[in-house]
């Protein structure tokens, strides 16, 4: 999680770009041709907002007040241009992903993935989070099923959630020492501490990419900690209902996970 917003933090008006006027783009590309039946949008979890005190699902619309990241900010304006573009007729499909995790490319995408690899390799020595502010996790493989099944059956215009299990970080980071029979955590790494880690690899990395010294992103921003600070859990009964959606516990996914990344050399428990 804490990698997930790494590489925005340093190309905000990036992700705008991107995620907004190439968005965009791609809208107006699909009005000009009316041989495409249908538009698959992957939005995100963060495009609908937290949830702080309870579970959302496709009812939520993002208040649009506060962003917690320039990433958040980008998709939740997208969001916004897919609700519209549905409205004015255009054949959209629109998925929010939770956190997706398991194994396969090391991007900074796979951010559970990182923050395994952080905490069996000793770099992460305690719990990270708030013990009440949960987020949604779903298989990748879960997820690619889904979007097959959009494609063939998601109705035109209509939202679906594609998350899973809402757990915070300490009970995932609970749930990692059980299945690998090692010690839990035994502090939580204070969030005052993260804001400073934050806003040093932040600082260090722009001082590399500005040197030459270094171009490696970093794996904690100040972004990430703000998201740390809220909920972020989504319920997808609307998928499951329509699409076939099916989420595998995150104790299993996780144990498949962890296996993986100690097979390939990552870990070592």
């Amino acid at each position: 999680m804490l990698g997930l917003q790494s590489s925005l933090c340093l190309h905000s008006s990036n992700s705008i770009q991107v995620n907004v006027e190439g968005f965009k783009n791609v809208i107006e590309a699909v009005k000009a041709t009316p041989s495409v039946k249908k538009l698959i949008y992957t939005s995100s979890f963060f495009a609908v907002g937290p949830t702080d005190g309870y579970i959302g699902d496709e009812t939520q619309f993002h208040s649009m007040k506060a962003f917690y990241s320039p990433y958040e900010e980008s998709k939740a304006f997208a969001d916004k241009l897919a609700c519209e573009a549905a409205m004015e007729g255009v054949p959209i499909v629109s998925l929010y992903p939770g956190i997706i995790y398991g194994p396969g490319s090391m991007t900074k995408g796979n951010s559970l993935a990182e923050m395994m690899i952080e905490r069996f390799n000793g770099r992460m020595p305690g719990y990270v989070g708030y013990k009440v502010k949960k987020f949604s996790f779903c298989h990748i493989d879960d997820v690619v099923v889904a979007y097959l099944a959009a494609i063939e059956i998601g109705r035109v215009g209509e939202r679906y959630m594609l998350c899973g299990d809402n757990m915070s970080f300490h009970e995932v980071f609970d749930l990692a020492a059980g299945l690998t029979k090692t010690n839990p955590a035994k502090v939580t790494i204070p969030m005052w501490v993260l804001d400073v880690a934050g806003f040093l690899c932040v600082q260090w990395a722009r001082f590399g990419a500005w040197t030459g010294i270094s171009h490696q992103i970093p794996f904690i921003t100040t972004h990430s900690v703000n998201i740390l600070k809220h909920q972020w859990a989504y319920s997808s009964e609307k998928a499951e209902r329509e699409l076939g959606y099916k989420s595998r516990p995150l104790e299993e996914g996780l144990l498949q996970l962890l296996t993986w990344l100690k097979a390939t050399g990552r870990i070592k428990y």
